[in-house]
């Protein structure tokens, strides 16, 4: 995550708690399966841990997951 948009964020809202993470498409060679199983795990406990999720991702296709973890756990989703 770029300081510049971390410094922003933080000014706004002091107690946000920002996470940076790189998540693999779904098309990964099966050697990274394990990986991306605890990089989904960790995002799922993330989303249900917190009352809202503020997505700042490049594409749709890497903003699904997330949405339709807060979705399910009736989470505000922002993207």
């Amino acid at each position: 995550m770029d300081d510049t948009v971390r410094t922003c964020i933080k000014t706004c809202f002091p107690r946000a708690r920002l996470v940076s993470r790189a998540y693999k498409r779904l098309y990964f060679p099966e050697s990274a399966q394990q990986q991306t199983r605890l990089d989904v795990e960790r995002l799922a406990s993330l989303v249900s841990a917190h009352d809202v999720v503020f997505l700042l991702l490049d594409t749709r296709e890497s903003r699904w997951l997330p949405t339709v973890m807060a979705a399910a756990n009736n989470k505000a989703s922002k993207a």
